[in-house]
């Protein structure tokens, strides 16, 4: 069906091609006839300016009829109405005389909506394949002037009320709704939920329009607790500052539109019901009713891989991760990771999350994090975040990043480098998801970018740099971002797709400033953080068939973009990982298993070189 809109001239069915062959239409001859029996009866029960042509337009129409073809016809009682309706556009040609009803009604709503009020339909004679409708216009209302009335002008100054959009203007009726409509929001989030908003004094001389505005606050209403029905699962402080509800504030009802969804984004919780209010004494109390979501998390994966020192022989790799959510009830968060990559290489990342400090807006996150490579560095990392939370799904960040390398023995000879950096920048996060645990349908995006001095205090013995002294001092640049979404494909299919990229940049870069890739978490089919990177893209697309809440197969083929150049290191590479995967979700835990293969440059797919990881999560 075709949108009314100006500009547009009406047009008129007529025959839609040429008829070349009759002979197949004489069995409609006889119809024909008695249609314009039909027409001369209506004929003459019409105004004489009108009978010409009405007659004329319904002998297309029974042309039409002949073709199969249903035609709408709309025609004006005089010129002036005809001029009017020129500038609308309708569909002449619906699809039987149902839509062609419709087509009349979205006509009439488009005249009267610009202010031809008392716009009609005098007839509408329906037949097999014809609509024929004889509109009446007449004159568009205007204003004479619309006054404010009783409305502040603080008010009024936040919606589209300007005198020169009213006064000896054409009067539109969705104007003057969006006006009232304003008003009433306005009204409802500065505690005013009953106020009332009409036109008054209303005058009319003609088809001039003169009024006033007339508003109705109704009690003043202030929030009151916030109450929790069932279980106490959340202090009342944090419960308060994570609503965006506090008590004393005047009532929001956009605020209170905005509850349910941010409650839902905490990963330890559930909504049981819709929050609603209860109102008395002037206070409006909201109440809500939580239910406990298992988020706390243990799990740990074992991983086989093959040892690059001794050929053939195969050692063990390691992983344990520690969540703890919500701990005394105050949405805090503790996490702890630790990962062994091969013989002499471990990674300890520790963070804290502490939200809405001292009761303001502002949350804190702190980070620890200590890279051991082999026997050659070590690099102690410290990570602070002032996280502000912009509406329901955004948060914003305020990043200092301290780095401290240092190094070991068997660094000699290598391109590894002793310094310090400190970094600081702004981060964005956002992320709407149906499910924490096992996502159907949503996506999220993280990003990044930090800038900092980097000191080098040391280089190892046999790297030569004649530019780079210890004590030299040199920006760094650093970016990231990531990007995931999850698309049902029917009811036990889902399309997962993740993407990630990075970019640091330097006058001058050492392995331990490059991003580590490879692994469980970003390119499977490859040892954890088995690449250094200044520049990497990676895409991780992954096909999961559901077979239960937290169980289900995947398959996977990541493919990834990588280089970097550090003193005479350079390297690009197309490296990728393909394979399949189980998730089992069972009372005990969630038990998962992955085995992949990896290809890069002098490694081809080869069973030799498959990674096989076991891993066990347990929610608590």
């Amino acid at each position: 069906m075709q949108a009314y809109s100006k500009g547009n001239k009406i047009r008129e069915a007529g025959v839609p091609g040429r008829i070349k062959n009759i002979q197949h239409l004489y069995p409609e001859v006889i119809k024909f006839i008695f249609m314009l029996k039909s027409m001369w009866v209506y004929f003459l029960n019409l105004y004489m300016p009108l009978k010409v042509s009405l007659f004329v337009l319904c002998c297309f129409a029974a042309i039409l009829q002949a073709t199969g073809q249903h035609v709408l016809l709309v025609k004006a009682g005089t010129d002036a109405d005809r001029q009017v309706l020129k500038s609308y556009s309708f569909n002449s040609t619906p699809e039987g005389s149902e839509v062609a009803d419709a087509e009349i009604k979205e006509l009439l709503g488009a005249l009267r909506a610009d202010g031809y009020l008392l716009a009609d339909t005098i007839s509408v004679n329906r037949g097999l394949d014809s609509t024929v409708a004889l509109f009446v216009v007449g004159e568009q209302f205007r204003w004479a002037r619309l006054e404010a009335g009783n409305v502040e002008s603080d008010l009024l100054s936040q919606t589209i009320f300007r005198r020169k959009l009213f006064d000896n203007r054409p009067f539109y009726y969705a104007q003057v709704a969006r006006l009232l409509e304003q008003l009433l929001r306005l009204s409802e989030n500065s505690g005013y939920p009953f106020a009332a908003i009409r036109l008054d004094s209303v005058a009319l001389e003609g088809n001039v329009l003169q009024a006033s505005l007339a508003i109705h606050k109704g009690p003043f209403i202030v929030f009151d607790t916030l109450e929790q029905e069932g279980q106490q699962l959340l202090n009342s402080k944090f419960l308060s500052n994570h609503a965006g509800i506090k008590p004393g504030e005047p009532y929001s009802q956009q605020k209170l539109r905005h509850v349910g969804d941010r409650l839902r984004q905490l990963p330890y919780i559930k909504l049981k019901g819709a929050p609603y209010v209860s109102f008395q004494n002037n206070q409006a109390t909201l109440h809500v009713e939580l239910d406990r979501q298992r988020a706390n998390r243990i799990d740990g994966i074992i991983g086989l891989v093959p040892d690059a020192q001794e050929p053939g022989q195969y050692i063990f790799t390691g992983q344990f991760d520690l969540l703890l959510q919500n701990p005394f009830r105050r949405g805090k968060r503790i996490a702890l990771h630790w990962q062994r990559l091969n013989r002499a290489s471990q990674n300890l990342e520790v963070a804290y999350f502490h939200p809405y400090v001292f009761n303001s807006p502002l949350s804190v996150e702190l980070g620890f994090e200590l890279l051991k490579e082999a026997e050659a560095f070590v690099n102690r990392q410290v990570r602070v975040e002032a996280q502000l939370q912009q509406g329901t799904y955004n948060i914003l960040k305020l990043l200092l990043r301290q780095k401290d390398a240092r190094l070991l023995g068997e660094a000699a000879g290598k391109d590894y480098a002793g310094f310090k950096l400190a970094e600081y920048g702004l981060g964005f996060s956002r992320r709407r998801l149906d499910s924490w645990q096992v996502p159907r349908r949503g996506y999220e995006f993280s990003a990044e970018a930090m800038a900092g001095r980097k000191k080098i205090r040391s280089l190892p013995a046999g790297v030569a740099d004649d530019s780079l002294l210890a004590g030299s001092v040199n920006m760094q640049y650093r970016a990231s971002g990531r990007f995931a979404y999850f698309q049902p494909l029917g009811r036990q299919w889902v399309l997962a797709h993740q993407l990630q990229a990075g970019l640091v940049a330097d006058e001058r870069l050492f392995l331990n400033d490059l991003f580590r890739i490879g692994g469980l978490n970003s390119l499977r089919g490859f040892r954890e953080m088995s690449f250094f990177a200044s520049d990497y893209a990676l895409s991780r697309l992954e096909l999961r068939w559901l077979a239960g809440a937290d169980t289900y197969f995947f398959g996977f083929y990541d493919q990834a973009w990588m280089r970097y150049s550090s003193g005479n290191l350079h390297l690009k590479d197309w490296p990728l990982g393909l394979g399949a995967g189980l998730n089992l979700g069972t009372n005990a835990g969630i038990f998962n298993f992955i085995y992949g293969l990896g290809k890069m440059q002098g490694q081809a797919l080869n069973f030799a070189h498959s990674q096989v990881h076991f891993g066990y999560i347990n929610r608590f």
